[in-house]
């Protein structure tokens, strides 16, 4: 079973890898949740988005919920002066690359 992620102040986020993407229905409307795998190896499972909101950002980030499995995402709240944190989702930087030993070529 996945661990349930809270993910419920500004500030607040986490980053995996997706392994499955579905809609909920619930008494306030349509929902998504995302699951996966984090860093460490432990299956978890973000809370419920709205869909419009979560649709939103999975097509700023040209995802749909298909494609969106295997993608490795940071999911996070920003502030939101008159409510709710806003939900974010992008994609996840990538390891920063080591600089190279290699000396540049001598100048002519």
């Amino acid at each position: 079973m996945n661990q349930k992620l809270t993910l419920e102040n500004a500030g607040d986020a986490a980053t995996f890898t997706v392994s499955s993407a579905r809609t909920v229905q619930t008494k306030f409307g349509t929902k998504l949740v995302f699951s996966g795998t984090d860093e460490e190896g432990t299956g978890v499972e973000t809370p419920l988005i709205p869909d419009t909101t979560g649709m939103k950002q999975l097509d700023r980030l040209g995802l749909t919920m298909e494609t969106v499995v295997g993608e490795t995402l940071t999911f996070s709240r920003a502030p939101n002066p008159s409510g709710k944190p806003y939900w974010n989702i992008d994609v996840a930087s990538p390891a920063p690359v080591a600089p190279t030993k290699r000396m540049a070529p001598p100048s002519p």
